[in-house]
């Protein structure tokens, strides 16, 4: 697992490295031990040199999404929960206005 740094500047970067490669509002596969669950790619972020993906399952309801990290063009599940909630912490004050819409 991999460790994370605590996050000294907060500052947030969109990102395009997963939709550069899949395609603009593209899907991406992603394996499970269930078998194959497909993503829609919602936001791609960098944060602190790190980078993440906002995705949301095909099937999932719209205000249901997932986070996870991005490395070497893959996402990986976020598994240390402090990092987790950091990242979901400044994903939330760089994008999300009170009402809950993302800011662009």
């Amino acid at each position: 697992m991999m460790k994370m740094e605590p996050f000294d500047d907060m500052s947030v970067k969109e990102e395009n490295i997963l939709r550069d490669a899949n395609g603009k509002g593209s899907y991406l596969i992603q394996q499970n031990d269930q078998g194959s669950v497909e993503y829609k790619i919602l936001h791609e972020l960098e944060l602190n040199g790190q980078r993440y993906a906002i995705m949301q399952r095909k099937d999932d309801h719209p205000d249901e999404a997932s986070l996870f990290r991005i490395h070497e063009q893959t996402v990986q599940e976020i598994e240390d929960e402090t990092e987790w909630e950091k990242v979901a912490e400044a994903i939330d004050e760089a994008f999300y206005q009170d009402e809950g819409t993302i800011q662009h």
